[in-house]
């Protein structure tokens, strides 16, 4: 297959919401190879998540009538505020400050540096007269949760009515006299805290809650999907008539190319050439692991089913599946080795670039090239899983 060709067809910016859309082309493919390469990018893409987010405000929002909205549709409001941001994983505070009468929107807020909007156009809120809006956004992204932001999530009734069942449960045992004595006692101590406690009123909501947290908190639920759509078609080029190209499809003779046309949609926090760069580079993150299954998976049944098993005995089969794997595993590159990175640099810059090329290499050679006792074992370690140096032990490597 020929080599690779990106061309860009469109690129398109919305000024007000920041949207961008990118279109692209991408091939030559063999054939049904567009199809799943399509398939794989655009799930990928499709799972990015590498954006920042804003999980909860905290704030005076509670003064009297002071926001025209209310306060479930004030955090879907927050909810759709896009950041962009180069920092991964994220996680900080932003401030929103206002005073009324005034029309909030994105663009008041204050980011701290290494972020930027992009929608600041976006709607907030309303403020009313003679109010000032002073909240504390945080901002996070997928590796961090809202939960670690310290909102109390259980309210302090529940935890109060809990305790009285479990009480009244625990009196259920008790005899009569033990039971009186034990409700006076408690009806005394009651009294002697309310006695030393100064006189206020107890709020059932901020009772047993703790302390450093503040009540005038909304939690937001982050949107961390900067990819808002993606699409794929394949794009034929038939080079005969298209009875032709049918016909020769049919009997499976056709080797036309494709090319893969696709359309990304972005929310603005992300370039989509770099959505699809990041993809590409997960996807071959993830394949990698199947470099060297090209050569181990040539089985003995592989190698002996070409031969006449009744004409050779067991032990012939063996020794030519043996020697069939071993010149396989000669031609393994050394990135599938695992080896430590100075020890492969080393080793390639001496022209030693195959598990096959170690194998022929005198041993001497290593010690001439500057290869000490810990890499001589790290190295022999990674050549024995494959059956090679067994019998090379480090008092043969002391003794050249």
């Amino acid at each position: 297959m020929s080599q690779l060709i990106m061309k860009i067809e469109k690129r398109f910016v919305d000024k007000k919401t920041g949207q961008i859309f990118f279109q692209f082309q991408l091939g030559p493919f063999k054939k049904t190879m567009a199809t799943t390469v399509g398939v794989a990018l655009r799930r990928v893409m499709m799972g990015n998540s590498k954006t920042v987010a804003i999980t909860s405000a905290h704030g005076d929002l509670y003064q009297g009538n002071s926001l025209r909205e209310d306060v479930f549709e004030f955090s879907l409001n927050l909810q759709q505020v896009v950041i962009k941001a180069n920092i991964f994983p994220f996680l900080g505070t932003a401030r929103l400050q206002k005073k009324g009468p005034a029309i909030v929107t994105a663009a008041d807020i204050i980011l701290p540096y290494g972020l930027s909007l992009v929608n600041p156009y976006h709607y907030l809120c309303t403020l009313n007269e003679g109010y000032t809006l002073n909240l504390a956004l945080v901002l996070s992204s997928p590796a961090r949760t809202r939960f670690e932001s310290g909102i109390p999530l259980r309210s302090a009734t529940t935890i109060n009515t809990t305790n009285q069942v479990n009480n009244n449960n625990n009196n259920e045992s008790l005899p009569v006299n033990d039971l009186k004595r034990s409700i006076n006692q408690r009806k005394k101590k009651a009294f002697n805290e309310d006695e030393k406690a100064p006189k206020k009123s107890v709020n059932i909501l901020t009772k047993d809650s703790p302390k450093s947290l503040p009540l005038d908190s909304i939690l937001v639920d982050p949107i961390y999907a900067p990819i808002q759509s993606c699409s794929f078609e394949i794009i034929n080029v038939v080079g005969s008539y298209f009875s032709e190209y049918m016909e020769l499809t049919k009997s499976g003779l056709n080797q036309t190319p494709e090319y893969l046309r696709i359309s990304i949609a972005t929310n603005g926090s992300i370039e989509p050439v770099l959505a699809v760069q990041d993809a590409i580079q997960e996807l071959y993150g993830a394949l990698s692991l199947f470099l060297p299954l090209s050569y181990v998976f040539a089985s003995s049944y592989n190698v002996t089913s070409s031969f006449d098993i009744n004409n050779i005995s067991n032990q012939q089969s063996k020794h030519f599946a043996k020697n069939y794997f071993d010149e396989l595993c000669k031609k393994i590159d050394l990135i599938n080795l695992n080896l430590p990175v100075d020890i492969e640099l080393l080793l390639r810059r001496n022209g030693i670039s195959t598990l096959g090329n170690i194998i022929k290499t005198p041993l001497l050679t290593f010690k001439n090239i500057g290869f000490t006792n810990k890499e001589f074992l790290e190295l022999k370690q990674a050549i024995s899983k494959f059956g090679f140096w067994k019998d090379i032990s480090l008092a043969n490597w002391e003794t050249i």
